[in-house]
């Protein structure tokens, strides 16, 4: 199949990122023929390679946390969300999201994402915002304490600014997952 047939076809697929599974299926050529009309379209810039077996077109722009989102279905929380939300003032070094499949690291392009389990009934407060699935802040802090109590992560809450956060949601959340944390910060 030719590059410009295959561009063709990726105009109305559903997903913002393509597999070779997907190429596969577009065009009914084997592994190693769609393999090569890949690295063709990688070498003509029509095609970006994020990671292995995960690919963008080279003509539109795309969101990384949104793809990484839908690659191993997660949503954006801890470090990263509480960075947005001002309750730590460090940047993470990796995109932070949380999963209810298990923990494991991957690399997007230059985006390094961290997903970390959590269980299916703690899978709620979060928020579609611009395409993004987002933890609340107050959601964020729980899955970070769930996270910690488990021995799953270690950080300190004394640098963290919790002035911001609705304190009877995160009281409320709290008592949801029945964590009796006790944070040494005054709202």
């Amino acid at each position: 199949m030719k590059k410009i047939e295959l561009m063709r076809l990726l105009e109305n697929f559903p997903k913002t990122y393509y597999r070779l599974v997907d190429f596969e299926k577009l065009t009914g050529q084997s592994g190693i023929t769609t393999s090569k009309t890949i690295e063709r379209m990688i070498a003509d810039n029509l095609l970006i390679r994020l990671s292995k077996d995960v690919y963008v077109r080279g003509d539109r722009e795309f969101n990384l946390i949104k793809i990484a989102q839908e690659l191993y279905s997660s949503y954006l929380s801890l470090e990263s969300s509480l960075y947005q939300a001002g309750v730590i003032n460090q940047p993470p070094f990796v995109t932070t999201l949380v999963s209810q499949k298990h923990s494991k690291k991957i690399k997007l392009g230059k985006m390094e994402c961290e997903y970390s389990q959590l269980s299916a009934d703690l899978w709620w407060g979060f928020e579609l915002k611009e395409g993004i699935y987002q933890a609340e802040p107050e959601k964020a802090v729980v899955d970070m304490l769930y996270l910690q109590s488990r021995g799953k992560r270690r950080f300190q809450t004394d640098e963290w600014y919790l002035s911001g956060l609705d304190k009877k949601k995160l009281d409320r959340y709290l008592k949801k997952i029945a964590l009796d944390f006790v944070i040494n910060r005054t709202f």
